[in-house]
């Protein structure tokens, strides 16, 4: 069962979120390169990048789910249902309203530039957004330039944590007893086992239906695993037996993960395009499930191990990550696209991308944090909506 005294601060899980928000910069920058397309795209794409997207991909937005909900479940210790989620969507909605006509246009226009010669200034096309109105796409039809884009983390954060406090308020005893359940099921080797049959079977069953879209009102699986990972780290907060599982077994976790991932680039190199039939993709589907999962087992267990203490730079970081997450992908797409436009996008050019938006992303944020600092301290009553919203990041 769950021991419910634990109550202090848990700095592993800010040195992995903070490292998971670092790896997503890695991952856009990556997908310049892939051969998938992308917003901005480089001429000469390369498989070779689309193994970063290979070894990142399955699991980083997983255990950020997991660790958002081991997050919910520290804050109901100490608020209810309606403050968590009123908390929430205090520290989310503005930054997500900020983001949809603010942050993200200029990544669809410079994409809508590059891909299809959109032939309009900034200024109507930001006035397009702001209206709801629609452009004219490769083949003439109307599409609208409103996106989520990377903010659909956040849209998805809110919602579930809605959804999960609702269910907390409504039917907190059925919850309790999915608690000791999964208590009793993921004890000694079920902590490696049942976790990567439940993703294979979702994998085999449900993918092939919906896909993955990353709209809200319609991604059926993905919503199905990643509210999944956001409830199962809720429930095992606090549940002792599983982390002292997971840090008995990072050893063998790590094992499995390298093995894993070492047959599905090998898939990947063999049969490119999924060119391999059914029986190779159904191989492929379930050693990605288990590398998903024993890869997040092998980082939860390190990180609890080692990591007991907090870190001046990894606070700095973590109160900084909403803020990060919001403006990296525009830092980084006007970027790439003014490199393409002077210089050409060669694979050189992707350390340099990174390092750009890192240092942008910093400056940005230094600058919002000090003007929010002198604001404040100047009219203490006055609360300054800002991208960053409170100190503490999703999650």
């Amino acid at each position: 069962m769950a021991e419910k005294g634990e109550d202090t601060r848990r700095h592993d899980l800010d040195f992995i979120r903070v490292g998971l928000f670092g790896l997503l910069i890695v991952y856009h920058a990556g997908l310049v390169f892939g051969t998938r397309a992308w917003l901005v795209h480089t001429d000469s794409p390369s498989r070779a990048f689309d193994v970063i997207s290979l070894v990142l991909h399955p699991w980083r937005i997983s255990l950020l789910f997991m660790i958002s909900g081991i997050t919910t479940a520290m804050l109901a210790k100490r608020l209810s249902p309606a403050a968590i989620r009123g908390m929430r969507s205090r520290q989310l909605i503005p930054p997500l309203l900020f983001g949809i006509f603010v942050i993200v246009p200029p990544q669809i226009y410079v994409a809508a530039t590059a891909m299809f010669g959109l032939k309009m200034s900034y200024l109507d096309f930001w006035l397009t957004c702001l209206r709801f109105g629609s452009i004219a796409g490769r083949d003439g039809a109307p599409i609208s330039p409103l996106s989520l884009e990377h903010l659909w983390f956040i849209a998805y954060l809110w919602v579930y944590t809605f959804m999960l406090t609702l269910a907390v308020a409504l039917g907190g005893s059925q919850l309790a007893r999915i608690e000791a359940a999964s208590a009793l099921v993921l004890r000694g080797s079920g902590v490696l086992i049942w976790p990567v049959l439940y993703l294979a079977a979702l994998r085999l069953c449900l993918y092939p239906i919906f896909g993955e879209s990353l709209s809200v009102s319609q991604d059926w699986y993905t919503h199905l695993v990643y509210f999944s990972f956001f409830l199962f780290g809720y429930l095992i907060a606090d549940n002792r037996q599983f982390w002292d599982a997971m840090v008995a077994r990072r050893g063998q976790a790590a094992l499995i993960a390298g093995l894993s991932l070492t047959v599905m680039i090998g898939l990947f190199l063999v049969f490119p395009n999924r060119s391999g039939g059914t029986g190779i993709l159904i191989v492929g589907r379930i050693v990605r499930s288990a590398y998903q999962w024993s890869t997040i087992v092998a980082i939860l267990g390190v990180c609890r191990m080692a990591i007991k203490r907090p870190h001046r730079v990894i606070s700095y970081l973590n109160g900084a990550m909403l803020s990060y997450y919001v403006m990296h992908q525009t830092i980084l797409l006007l970027f790439a696209y003014w490199l393409q436009q002077t210089y050409g996008l060669g694979a050189g050019s992707f350390a340099l991308i990174i390092g750009v938006t890192a240092v942008g992303c910093a400056a940005i944020y230094e600058i919002q944090r000090r003007t929010l600092r002198l604001l404040t301290s100047r009219r203490p009553s006055v609360t300054i909506p800002m991208v960053a919203g409170s100190s503490s990041p999703p999650g």
